[in-house]
């Protein structure tokens, strides 16, 4: 769910940068997605809820297997 809610803000605000605010475990996870690092690894190294994070996330470029 996460990568759909991410591809469509982006897909809505192609111009822009956007706001999101989320838990620290769901940030986590995006900002692994959009930079390749390893999912196991995110529980040793969860943002803190209000941490602030920038992301740059492309539209489509990610998916997981299925």
């Amino acid at each position: 769910r996460l990568i759909e809610a991410m591809d469509e803000i982006c897909t809505h605000h192609p111009d822009g940068s956007v706001l999101v605010v989320a838990h620290g475990l769901s940030m986590t996870t995006v900002y692994c997605l959009a930079n390749q690092l390893d999912l196991n690894s995110v529980f040793g190294q969860v943002f803190k809820n209000l941490e602030m994070r920038t992301v740059e996330w492309t539209p489509g470029k990610i998916s997981l297997p299925v």
